[in-house]
């Protein structure tokens, strides 16, 4: 890890001054950090700003006081990531493989609900279109960033994000009133939840770039990622995590091969859900582990963080709110209007559910158009190397408990698009160096 960070000092050295400078005075990082932008574009450093802007959403999620700085430059960074990214695209050599374009008709959607919605707030219309924009710059940035740099994007990348994990341990050092909450382990991150989150993304990405370039790291080195990747899994202690993470690695390696397993394992999941959490209760109890998974009994599963209150309530009211929602910002502004009653029933927070929080914002038809974009992406970039569910499914399961899909200026979103584009740009590469000869076909591969 230190010799990464001494074979990156263009990179790290800059942004450590530069994250100082913003939490010795918070104004200073408005200043600081695009002119830090301009200069790694001056060098080409392309993958330099999409890891800057990843760090920055990182610390954004910080609980820490001092780390402020980041919440309120994330906007600007994101525009000079579009502006950044436009003035890449005409030197892209190939198509993108993302279709930003896809989620047009979900954007145009969602501005219409917030129009027409009670609240019609600015953080609404921010939100909105933040998300539109975040799909526009990420993917030309990690495509370009390829197409310049090759494995040195992905290894960077990947290094970055396990930096990211160290630092937790470093933070555990320095005090637990920064690295835990509640008495859980979180990190960097505002909870442990987040870093749960945070994990899964990163397995994923992980997993599918050593699927597609097993070459990338030494036995050794990797062997040192998977430990730093585990133990954070384990102390933040997120079942939903652990449980997404084990789904990934099952059908990613052991069933990648068999798609009819897949499918079974999904309609499971979504058939079988209340009877599969029984017996995984069950299992837990069973051996002992009721500490590890901070579980004693299945009722207590179901009222876990309030997540039953919460998904009841959302619901209800969607009962009466089916096609059209009220715009982003709609199921915060639902919950906080109920915060009080809801804090009575054990939950605290919001709906803990993506695609609810889709549905309360923009109604049944924006959540359709919503999956299909991202279905489409799916298809179009994981499909061809078998790693469609082995994505997928981690990715809605996880979705599923917490609401980080529905939201864009997260460390968690920006993950999900660099692993759909990552996949798309190198199997397209792979095929046309198979067709010229020059490589074997990927692993596993449908042929």
């Amino acid at each position: 890890m230190f010799n990464f960070l001494r074979k990156q000092k263009t990179f790290f050295y800059p942004a450590l001054l530069v994250f100082l400078l913003g939490i010795a005075f918070k104004p200073l990082a408005f200043l600081a950090l695009p002119v830090l932008l301009f200069a790694q574009k001056g060098r080409e450093e392309y993958h330099y700003i999409l890891g800057l802007f990843w760090l920055v959403l990182v610390f954004s999620d910080s609980r820490l006081g001092m780390f402020g700085f980041a919440g309120m430059v994330k906007p600007v960074v994101l525009l000079l990531a579009v502006y950044f990214s436009w003035s890449m695209r005409e030197r892209l050599a190939e198509a993108l493989v993302f279709r930003a374009l896809w989620f047009v008709p979900f954007i145009v959607w969602a501005l219409f609900c917030w129009a027409q919605g009670e609240e019609g707030s600015f953080v609404g219309l921010e939100k909105t279109l933040s998300y539109l924009l975040l799909l526009v710059s990420v993917p030309v940035l990690v495509q370009f960033g390829y197409q310049e740099k090759k494995e040195e994007l992905l290894r960077f990348l990947l290094r970055l994000g396990v930096a990211v994990l160290a630092l937790g341990f470093f933070f555990y050092l320095v005090s637990s009133e920064w690295s835990h909450l509640a008495g859980r382990y979180r990190g960097v991150f505002g909870n442990p939840n987040g870093l749960g989150i945070f994990i899964t993304l990163f397995s994923v990405l992980y997993g599918v770039l050593f699927i597609l370039k097993r070459e990338l790291f030494s036995v050794r080195e990797r062997w040192v990622h998977v430990i730093i990747m585990v133990v954070s899994l384990l102390w933040c202690n997120s079942r939903t995590a652990l449980a997404a993470v084990l789904l990934f690695l099952l059908l990613a390696f052991p069933l990648r091969q068999l798609i009819w397993v897949q499918v079974l394992v999904l309609a499971m999941i979504l058939g079988m859900r209340t009877f599969l959490e029984q017996e995984a209760v069950a299992l837990i109890i069973n051996m002992g582990w009721q500490d590890i998974f901070r579980i004693e009994s299945f009722e207590q599963l179901e009222q876990a963080s309030g997540r039953k209150v919460a998904f009841d309530f959302a619901w209800n009211y969607i009962q009466s709110h089916w096609w059209i929602g009220e715009g982003f910002t709609a199921t915060e502004n639902l919950f906080g209007l109920h915060r009080e009653e809801l804090m009575l029933l054990n939950h605290q927070g919001n709906a803990h559910n993506s695609f609810l929080t889709i549905w309360i914002d923009t109604g049944f038809i924006g959540l359709l158009l919503f999956l299909l974009a991202w279905l489409g992406n799916f298809l179009r970039n994981t499909l061809e190397t078998k790693l469609f569910f082995p994505v997928l499914i981690p990715i809605v399961f996880s979705a599923f408990y917490e609401s980080w899909w529905a939201a864009s200026l997260n460390p968690f979103t920006i993950q999900l698009v660099m692993v759909i584009t990552l996949s798309g740009v190198i199997t397209r590469e792979k095929d046309e160096q198979e067709a010229k000869g020059e490589t074997e076909p990927i692993a596993g591969k449908a042929i």
